[in-house]
């Protein structure tokens, strides 16, 4: 249940035993949030249960939010092949199953005080915009000349047009 609350950019959520205050810095990022919680609770709604992820112990965090049995998908021309890379403890996870990063644009947003919307990061894979950005050096008067494409929320940095990876 989502109850607006006394201030104009704040809504407070209530799931279960709990309550969250949601406090957005202006009206438009609160009308994103209102939608994608509301879009959330229809889908959870609509759609069968996912098992509860397995309890995060502290060697997966200290590998950068990998679970510490990870399951590397490998394509070959022919077949895909599973190998499932192990630090020596079992696990009952689904081999099919990868836990996802910590470093999410969730995560990133959170740090930059950005909000992107569903519909923003859906819509990012379609669009995509490129040109060149001049760079200082640090320790010298001179600029570098490099070729920048942002596509599906991510900076690429290019030595020049021509390059076919970053």
């Amino acid at each position: 249940m989502v109850e607006e609350a006394e201030s104009t950019m704040s809504f407070t959520v209530y799931s279960g035993n709990r309550c969250f205050v949601v406090a957005a810095p202006s009206e438009w990022q609160r009308d994103r949030w209102l939608e994608d919680i509301s879009r959330a609770i229809l889908a959870a709604k609509t759609t069968a249960p996912l098992p509860p992820p397995p309890p995060a112990s502290a060697a997966s965090l200290l590998l950068g939010g990998y679970s510490t049995n990870s399951t590397i998908l490998d394509e070959d021309d022919d077949a895909k092949s599973e190998r499932s890379v192990s630090t020596g403890q079992s696990s009952s996870q689904d081999a099919g199953k990868i836990l996802h990063r910590a470093t999410t644009s969730v995560h990133v947003c959170w740090h930059r005080s950005s909000t992107f919307s569903m519909s923003d990061i859906l819509r990012a894979n379609e669009y995509q915009t490129s040109g060149y950005l001049l760079r200082k050096f640090k320790n010298s008067n001179g600029w570098q000349k490099l070729w920048v494409v942002f596509t599906q929320l991510c900076l690429f940095f290019h030595k020049s047009y021509q390059d076919t990876f970053p």
